[in-house]
């Protein structure tokens, strides 16, 4: 099996899980201020869809973290 990680994926899990941290954040501040959500312009409803795509994009930069760190140290 082939565990090369090529160059332009070298930093793809950091900005996954940066844009995970963010659809958390906003799906929690929709989920217990719903005041504050509506005032930047984010319904209430979308607080559970947020947070499930931010903890599927976190766990999949994971991954990846992981995936590129045991590639590195592979010989």
């Amino acid at each position: 099996m082939d565990t090369t990680v090529s160059r332009p994926r070298r930093w793809g899990w950091l900005a996954l899980d940066l844009a995970g941290s963010a659809a958390l954040v906003l799906g929690m501040l929709a989920l217990v201020a719903p005041d504050t959500a509506a005032a930047i312009g984010l319904p209430a409803r979308w607080g559970w869809p947020l947070i499930i795509v931010g903890a599927i994009a976190m766990s999949w930069a994971m991954l990846l973290f992981i995936r590129q760190s045991r590639a590195a140290r592979t010989p």
